[in-house]
């Protein structure tokens, strides 16, 4: 058997996706031609009006690749898996076991070491995210189907979980940033915070006062006391990652698993259990701790429950509300030279403030 690994946003253009065939954006043999004579400037320009409403290349390109499998595989036994958002291991390898920082991993990690202030997406649209162990035995499922049975088509399976156990990004949301206070990560720039924004404007203010404001400032420090410059290379690396993903946070789509289901009563009570793919059975809550806790572990290399990552957090905290409270009072005194209200109330702020410390030495001695 052959399973082909596709994805199941190579027809992303669609809002409602069957298990079936569609056409494809364009002839892909012509399009090889094209590409092996046109210059590759050329293609760079074209290729935005090529893609059209598809997000990127990559799904572009795996649309193409299934027109090409259907017309060119004869009487092989071919099968087709389209998943969803590849996230950590549920269980196998190891729970919460991940080796990329791609998609909403790098989202976790951006936001974990405060480096991400600022995400647009809307809170109530499904975060179709599958754990990377639900494909891989859905894959070897249907291998085993497909050289069994034989089937006389090219079955095609989405291993989804949006239509059959949606979890929604607000969810993700508040679960993660409530898993990174708990166990933060090493290394915290800023504390753990922000939110998804809805609004477009907003989320580019914010990213402008929050995310590149900092940025310059820390970095034009760094030059003048002969240290490197990063931190608005690192932001302009983690907006383009997000760019990447933004598609995927203001956008719902549905897609149909009735072969995926079916295959599942096709296969004796072991083997479901063995090679498990029913996304029905996921608990959000708990796996989106476990893929944090993966993160830290795996991909970080960190421990998951560091004091001193803690302490540091702690620190950070401090420093914060410090800041914020001395910035509230430079804005109270410069209002005080300006209103007779403004002064007398600092007068008496500053006076009471006096007699309480004087009490407090009064009663230490």
């Amino acid at each position: 058997a052959l399973v082909h690994v596709s994805t199941a946003y190579c027809n992303c253009d669609k809002s409602e996706v069957h298990e079936s065939f569609y056409a494809p954006p364009c002839d892909p043999n012509k399009l090889m031609e094209m590409v092996d004579f046109l210059d590759e400037d050329v293609i760079l320009a074209i290729t935005k009006r090529m893609v059209g409403k598809r997000p990127n290349t990559y799904t572009y390109t795996k649309a193409l690749a299934e027109h090409l499998l259907m017309h060119e595989s004869g009487q092989l036994p071919v099968a087709i898996v389209r998943p969803t958002i590849v996230t950590a291991a549920e269980k196998e390898p190891l729970p919460g076991w991940i080796d990329n920082i791609n998609g909403p991993t790098g989202l976790i990690v951006g936001c974990g070491k405060g480096l991400i202030r600022s995400v647009y997406c809307q809170r109530q649209m499904i975060a179709d995210i599958i754990p990377v162990d639900y494909p891989i035995n859905l894959m070897l499922s249907v291998a085993w189907y497909t050289a069994t049975h034989r089937p006389n088509n090219t079955i095609i399976y989405n291993s989804t979980s949006g239509s059959l156990n949606p979890l929604k990004w607000g969810v993700l949301e508040y679960t993660l940033k409530d898993e990174m206070l708990k166990y933060p990560m090493k290394g915290v720039v800023w504390p753990p915070g922000g939110s998804f924004k809805s609004s477009m404007l907003r989320h580019k203010i914010d990213v402008a006062l929050f995310h590149y404001g900092p940025a310059y400032v820390v970095d034009t420090f760094a030059k003048i006391f002969g240290g490197k410059p990063r931190f608005v290379r690192i932001h302009d690396r983690a907006t383009k990652a997000m760019a990447c993903l933004q598609h995927f946070t203001v956008n719902q789509w549905t897609f149909h698993s009735v072969n995926t289901v079916s295959l599942l009563d096709k296969m004796s009570a072991e083997d479901k259990k063995i090679f498990y793919f029913d996304t029905r059975n996921i608990i959000w809550d708990n796996y989106l701790r476990t893929y944090y806790q993966g993160t830290k572990k795996y991909l970080l290399k960190e421990e998951v429950d560091c004091k001193e990552s803690k302490h540091h957090l702690n620190r950070l905290y401090a420093m914060q509300y410090t800041g914020q409270v001395a910035a509230a009072l430079l804005i109270w005194r410069l209002l005080a030279t300006k209103s007779t209200v403004a002064h007398n109330a600092w007068e008496s702020s500053v006076s009471a403030v006096m007699r309480y410390i004087g009490q407090l030495i009064f009663k230490a001695r």
